[in-house]
């Protein structure tokens, strides 16, 4: 229990008796192994389409599990392991649904959706969720091929199990766009709750129903490996570093670091790092790739310099990978499903993030709400420089000397605000040496905050906040300080909208599905149905309609019907 509140907090504070990162936890945390059991709505695609899955999170031992991760993560690798597409998605109640777009530059051939959480890293490659997956390029002749590695073993399929549920469409046979209505229940007899399961209408041939999971065929004489180098991410996204001594390159404990995420939505927040120079931290609700800046707070007699650790696995497969072929009957479908990709491309407009998802608000407001004083610089006289104008224009605020350094003073009503340093932001970016502030020409100052009051971010204090903004949105042109720098970071994925036509005018929009139906989520037990409507492909054919899912003991249920179109 002491590891989960040391997790659960997100933060590492100075003060802990010990850092969730030490090895004296170890050993429990071997004992909370993570499983992902993830379906998809096809087993072929052509570039430019995009996969749908569901996936449910399995942590600890059932039927009594723990709380797990809440961030999954997915990759569209190719036969060397090569992340081609990837996504951060939330994990809610132990399951998750998102979506990977296929590049449309890859080659045709076999490649995984490999799914994992970061606590999931610690017990190795060979303990991530694997789908084969088989993609086809109607624009490319060249296709990946898979080279077999000596000693490396198979991803195999899992058997699927009997059938438990039962698919009754309203009738078999259906005209071009014909709705179709559908229900679905458990078999008599079968005493189980379905916590979560998935529905796929796709053409029959598009889904392999042979198998629905695959492993990893390790050898069981091996024992696994464990490495306690991350922890579960339980707030939303999390960034994980080390800070290091620069010239002797060796940890740096006690130090803290701070982050801005720039652009339309900026924020602050930091962390600090443990004894062993490691950090580990929540990023503010974002979606999408962020632009961010990261420094180290700097220290009078030490260089330091942050690496921040690659938040998705570089590891290569675990297994060897399969080689790309199709049969005379896949080879017709994939030039169905390539046809209507590129119809689909003409017709349709372009899938977009959903704006609800946004964490931009409608009015912007900084980190620390509204500000207790505000100073438009244009609306009083010039003055010489930015010494002049915290003293004579911001209220509250002065500029002090101390050995010869300059440093700011707010002053409150609350005496516990000058038992620490306030917090200097310009465009958002915290600047720590204070002459280098007042050295700004103030004709380069669009405005002035002022937070005169303790502010606690985290486990950090502030004795108050200055934040100015330049004209320019350049950081008045100031040089940054040593050991800070800007990189792009992935927060969870935006969803997707509904695609609607490309156009009004008038005629019939082509039907370009390839999966009819996709539901990523419903719940079913024995004294209940579940109903699901959609309308008919347009193209005579075979479709299938399959549902896949896990029970309350984490066993694998299913069922299978299908539908004729004439």
């Amino acid at each position: 229990m002491h590891l989960l509140v040391l997790i659960g907090s997100g933060l590492i504070h100075v003060g802990h008796a010990q850092s969730p990162y030490d090895s004296a936890y170890a050993e429990m945390a071997k004992q909370r192994p993570e499983k992902l059991i993830v379906f998809t709505d096809r087993s072929i695609y052509a570039v430019n389409e995009t996969i749908h899955f569901s996936a449910l999170l399995q942590s600890g031992a059932y039927p009594y599990p723990d709380p797990g991760s809440e961030v999954l993560y997915a990759e569209l690798v190719n036969s060397s392991g090569e992340a081609v597409a990837k996504g951060k998605f939330p994990i809610s109640e132990n399951w998750s649904a998102g979506h990977i777009s296929i590049p449309p530059t890859i080659a045709s051939g076999t490649y995984y959706l490999r799914s994992y959480t970061r606590w999931m890293r610690n017990f190795g490659a060979g303990n991530f969720t694997y789908l084969p997956l088989r993609v086809v390029n109607p624009f490319s002749n060249d296709a990946i091929l898979a080279n077999p590695e000596t000693g490396k073993p198979d991803l195999i399929p899992v058997s699927k199990g009997p059938g438990t549920v039962h698919i009754s469409p309203a009738g078999h046979t259906y005209g071009p766009g014909a709705l179709v209505d559908v229900e679905l229940t458990l078999k008599e007899g079968t005493n189980i709750h379905v916590q979560h399961a998935c529905i796929s209408v796709v053409p029959k041939g598009a889904i392999d129903t042979s198998a629905f999971i695959h492993q990893v065929d390790l050898n069981p004489d091996t024992p696994a490996s464990f490495q306690f180098n991350f922890l579960p991410e339980r707030n939303g996204t999390a960034i994980s570093g080390t800070i290091l001594e620069k010239n002797s390159r060796n940890p740096a404990p006690a130090i803290p670091v701070h982050f801005s995420i720039l652009g339309e939505n900026p924020t602050y927040f930091a962390a600090v790092s443990d004894q062993w120079g490691r950090f580990l931290t929540n990023i503010p609700p974002r979606v999408g790739n962020q632009e961010m800046f990261v420094i180290p707070e700097p220290q009078a007699d030490q260089s330091l310099e942050v690496r921040i650790e690659n938040d998705f696995s570089s590891d290569p497969l675990p297994f060897n990978p399969e080689s790309f072929s199709l049969r005379q009957d896949e080879k017709r479908l994939a030039s169905r499903l390539s046809l209507h990709m590129q119809l689909q491309m003409a017709f349709m407009a372009k899938s977009e993030i959903d704006s609800a998802m946004s964490s931009k608000p409608s009015e912007f407001t900084p980190f620390y709400g509204l500000p207790g004083i505000s100073v438009k610089i244009d609306e009083y006289i010039k003055l010489p420089n930015m010494e002049e104008v915290i003293e004579n224009l911001v209220p509250r605020t002065y500029v002090r000397r101390k050995r010869g350094s300059a440093y700011f003073m707010i002053d409150s009503e609350n005496p516990m605000i000058t038992l620490f340093d306030p917090l200097i932001l310009i465009d958002h970016i915290p600047v720590f040496d204070m002459e280098v502030v007042l050295a700004i020409p103030p004709s380069k100052i669009d405005c002035i905050e002022v937070v005169p009051e303790v502010y606690v971010k985290g486990g950090m204090k502030y004795g108050g906040i200055i934040s100015i903004t330049s004209r320019q949105g350049d950081l008045a042109g100031i040089k940054l300080s040593e050991g800070s720098y800007f990189f792009d970071y992935a927060t969870l994925q935006p969803p997707l909208v509904p695609q609607g036509p490309r156009y009004k005018g008038p005629g019939a929009i082509p039907d370009t599905r390839n999966t009819l139906f996709w539901k990523d989520h419903m719940e079913l037990d024995q004294d209940t149905s579940y109903r699901i409507s959609f309308p008919a492909a347009s193209l005579p054919g075979t479709y299938l309609i399959l549902i896949r899912g896990v029970a309350s003991d984490g066993t694998i249920v299913h069922g299978l019907n299908q539908i004729n179109v004439e």
